[in-house]
């Protein structure tokens, strides 16, 4: 399980309130087997990677890597969790209502920098540079759970992206297969 204080901080009223009653157990097991039962294979998967990315993350940064992108952020917290205490830069990206909603919920000034773009059209480098990124730096790159609603145009043009990382630089990702 993930201990994420600040999880209800991001969540909408109604997954904060289930959030929040998960922290019993009667309700965390009631929920995890419904989940299972609609989705076989789900629960652990997220948990697992959750917990691998977490891992990723810390032993990127106590290698000196000192720079983390998370690509997609979404509702994630692992920039405010696990990168700014450990004094990293960081840089969350995502499309501009996810940025702002998430800015406005965290209250968290200028520890993170929020980088508003759209993977499919937008212009990723260009957008990380305008925000301070130094593409030279060596920087781990988190890509969870986003890979499955980007266009094949957005994907490929990530993945340029990130072949011109810094050498030395690191990606963690998540993808699903695309069913043939």
């Amino acid at each position: 399980m993930l201990d994420d204080p600040l999880a209800g901080s991001v969540l909408p009223p109604a997954s904060r309130w289930l959030a929040m009653s998960a922290r019993h157990r009667a309700v965390r097991e009631w929920l995890i087997r419904y989940w299972e039962t609609a989705s076989p294979g789900s629960w652990g998967g997220v948990a697992c990677r959750k917990r691998y990315i977490d891992q990723q993350t810390a032993r990127a940064l106590d290698d000196g890597i000192g720079c983390v992108v998370v690509l997609g952020a979404g509702l994630d917290t692992l920039a405010h969790r696990l990168v700014t205490p450990a004094g990293a830069s960081v840089f969350e990206v995502d499309i501009a209502v996810n940025t702002a909603r998430k800015r406005r919920r965290l209250r968290v000034g200028d520890r993170v920098t929020f980088v508003p773009v759209d993977l499919d059209r937008g212009d990723l480098r260009a957008a990380l540079v305008a925000r301070g990124h130094r593409v030279a730096q060596r920087c781990l790159f988190v890509w969870e759970g986003v890979t499955q609603y980007l266009t094949e145009d957005g994907f490929g043009r990530t993945f340029d992206f990130l072949a011109g990382a810094a050498p030395g630089s690191r990606l963690v990702f998540t993808y699903l297969r695309h069913a043939s």
